[in-house]
């Protein structure tokens, strides 16, 4: 009897790898997306003192991480990076741009001091190894006209960008645009605006973001969002309403999972944007007065497992298994189980597994 019950995990198990293996070749879906985690929940300088924090993030099993980029230290990111490369974690970045350095101003002094400030994160990004440079570096965070932005502002932002762009691309690093809600500013508010935006710069190092927190305030439907940006969209921040554990507030996961999964976004970050009290002026320009969880770390290791079971769940939903194949693999489950199964399946693929 054991013997038989063996036998029928195993047949099943190689009838789930096959399933997954032909849904590879009908879809083209890849490996699953990489899982990150903004340091700014910790601080927005990160020095050698945050090196326990990284290694702990890897030991969880995050991919990569997001550095704030404010303070321009070289020799700080050159360290950085090095541990980074140590430990095997990848690297995006995220900066803002001020009203000294406001790449929409009227006055092309302002927009030349923008254009520095973007070239000079960019010079930091390539000394720490991160590959994309994310924030709302289109206008300066928090500054309002009273109006809505201007076709002058447009085309400025898209002179100023480009440029950015072009020095982006000699450092092999690509340039991504988020868009924030009305609160934080006034020129780029929905995902159709952003990708419309990088579509006119029209730049291979220029593209655009999605994040949660912002189109859960400013977008009428969510996959109607990700659908109008999936062409232009490399990166996309995971955070909550309230801007705490993922998963554990009132953004409309379901939808936003899924639509992330149909639209093929499938080679880019999953990364958690949190914020908490760790620095008084951090919390003031986020505007978190109390604290919702209870260390960084458990936010972190939350978060994580939230991602990675509403995206498996995603894949699932969309490529079902065959009628009466039950099946919890993961993809790094499924990947041990195909190499275990080696000997006997030989890696063939014999067509749509039969229904057991």
């Amino acid at each position: 009897m054991c013997v038989l019950a063996a036998a029928f995990r195993q047949v099943r198990r190689a009838a789930v790898c096959q399933h997954k293996i032909l849904n590879l070749f009908r879809f083209g879906e890849k490996p699953p997306v990489k899982y990150g985690m903004n340091l700014l929940l910790w601080n927005s300088v990160i020095t050698e003192e945050h090196f326990p924090v990284l290694e702990a993030l890897k030991n969880m099993g995050y991919d990569g991480v997001e550095l704030p980029m404010f303070d321009l230290n070289g020799e700080t990111y050159k360290k950085i990076g090095g541990k980074l490369k140590e430990l095997g974690l990848g690297a995006t970045a995220v900066t803002v741009c001020t009203k000294e350095a406001n790449p929409i101003d009227a006055d092309a002094s302002v927009r030349q001091a923008g254009l520095d400030h973007l070239k000079k994160v960019i010079d930091m990004c390539a000394l720490a190894g991160a590959t994309h440079l994310c924030g709302p570096i289109h206008s300066a965070l928090g500054e309002f006209s009273g109006a809505g932005r201007t076709p002058d502002e447009w085309n400025r932002a898209k002179d100023v960008l480009a440029q950015a762009a072009d020095y982006a691309k000699e450092n092999n690093v690509t340039l991504v645009v988020e868009y924030l809600n009305r609160f934080e500013c006034y020129f780029l508010n929905c995902a159709a605006d952003d990708a419309q935006f990088c579509r006119e710069v029209g730049h291979s190092n220029l593209k655009m973001m999605y994040d949660t927190f912002h189109a859960n305030i400013e977008e009428k439907s969510i996959t109607a969002a990700i659908e109008s940006c999936k062409d232009q969209m490399v990166h996309v921040h995971i955070s909550e309403n309230d801007r705490s554990t993922p998963g554990q507030g009132g953004i409309n996961w379901d939808e936003t999972f899924a639509a992330l999964k149909k639209s093929g976004y499938s080679d880019g970050y999953l990364m958690i944007e949190a914020f908490g009290l760790a620095l008084p002026e951090l919390a003031a320009a986020t505007r978190i007065w109390r604290k919702m969880f209870d260390t960084e770390l458990k936010l972190a290791e939350d978060g994580l497992n939230f991602m990675k079971s509403r995206w498996e769940n995603a894949w699932q939903e969309l490529h079902p298994w065959p009628e009466g194949v039950a099946c919890g693999l993961s993809w790094r489950a499924w990947s041990a189980e195909t190499l275990s199964l080696g000997a006997g399946t030989k890696g063939s693929v014999v067509g749509r597994p039969t229904a057991m």
